[in-house]
C-alpha cells in the first residue's frame, strides 16, 4: 500500500460533503494537486467522492467506525492478491491516510465505466449479453476459488447463513410480528420455513464471496464489456449462490441464467429460488 499517513488529533469530523473530503485529500496527498471533488453514492461503510475525475476516495461513516476499519483493511490485503486472478479491473488502493481522530480513509484510481442495469441489458445483442455473462462468471469463479486459509489470515469473516436466518426468524417473531396482521405473519413465517426446512439450500462448499454483486458495482465499457468490478467491503466466506441474486434483480433473469450456465452451476433453478429468498 502506497501513500503517507497523517497524524491523529482530538475531535471527530464527519466527512459527509465534497469540500471536506477535498480538504483532507489535499492535506494528506499534496502531490495529487487535487482541484475538485464530487460526491458518489454512499455505501454500507463509506462516503465516497470522485476527485478530479481520476481518484475515488472513501471516508468512513461514523455509525460503524470499527466495521469501516475492518472493511478497509480487508480490501487493502485482499485486492492485490485477487487482482492477478481476475480478467477485469479491480480497485488498486494507492493512497491511505488517517483522519484527525485516527480513522482511515483511502483512495484508488477510478475505474471508468457505466453500471450494469436492466436498461443496458435490454439494449444489448444476444452476443454482447453472453459476453457480459461469461466475464462475470469467470470473475466469480476466481473469487470463489480464492484460498480459504489466506482469506482467514486476511480477516475475511465467515457467514453461517442457516444460523443467521434462524436468528432472523426469532428476531422477527419477537420484534416485527406484533405489528403485522395475521396474514402477513403467516406469509413471513412461510417464507422463512420454506427456505430453512430445505437442506439443499445449505449444501454448498464455503468459499470467498464478493457478497455485493449489484449492477452498480459492475462497470461496463462502450463495447460493451465488463471493464471492472468494484466495492469489496462486504467480502466474506459463505454460500457462493449469494453472489448471483443481486444481478437477478438488477439485470434480469436472462442474464443471470446465462451467468449460471457459464459458471457451470449444478442447479440453476435452485440458485434462482434462493435468490428470491435472499432478496
Amino acid at each position: 500500500v502506497h501513500g503517507e499517513e497523517i497524524g491523529m488529533s482530538d475531535g471527530r469530523e464527519i466527512v459527509d460533503d465534497a469540500e471536506r473530503a477535498l480538504g483532507h485529500v489535499r492535506e494528506a496527498f499534496p502531490a495529487l494537486d487535487a482541484q475538485e471533488a464530487h460526491a458518489l453514492d454512499a455505501g454500507w461503510f463509506s462516503y465516497a467522492y470522485i476527485v478530479d475525475d481520476t481518484w475515488v476516495f472513501r471516508f468512513p461513516l461514523t455509525d460503524d467506525p470499527n466495521d469501516a476499519e475492518h472493511a478497509y483493511r480487508k480490501e487493502r490485503l485482499l485486492l492485490p492478491r485477487l487482482a492477478p486472478a481476475v480478467a477485469v479491473a479491480v480497485p488498486e488502493i494507492q493512497h491511505v491516510a488517517l483522519l484527525p481522530d485516527g480513522r482511515t480513509f483511502m483512495g484508488h484510481r477510478a475505474i471508468q465505466g457505466e453500471p450494469l442495469t436492466v436498461d443496458a441489458v435490454h439494449a444489448m445483442t444476444g452476443e454482447a449479453l453472453d459476453t457480459i455473462a461469461r466475464q462475470i462468471a469467470e470473475f466469480l469463479r476466481a473469487v470463489h476459488a480464492f484460498p480459504i486459509d489466506e482469506a482467514r489470515e486476511i480477516g475475511v469473516d465467515e457467514e453461517e447463513l442457516c444460523d443467521e436466518y434462524e436468528q432472523y426468524r426469532e428476531d422477527a417473531r419477537r420484534r416485527v410480528y406484533p405489528s403485522l396482521t395475521a396474514t402477513q405473519r403467516e406469509l413471513c413465517d412461510g417464507l422463512l420455513h420454506q427456505f430453512l426446512s430445505d437442506p439443499g439450500n445449505f449444501e454448498y462448499d464455503t468459499c470467498v464471496t464478493h457478497a455485493d454483486m449489484w449492477g452498480r458495482h459492475v462497470l461496463l465499457d462502450s463495447t460493451p464489456r465488463v471493464a471492472g468490478i468494484i466495492d469489496y467491503g462486504c467480502v466474506c466466506m459463505g454460500d457462493p449462490d449469494y453472489d448471483f441474486f443481486p444481478l437477478q434483480f438488477d439485470a434480469g433473469e436472462e442474464l443471470t441464467r446465462r451467468l449460471l450456465d457459464h459458471y457451470g452451476h449444478g442447479d440453476p433453478d435452485r440458485a434462482l429460488r434462493k435468490g428470491q429468498f435472499f432478496a
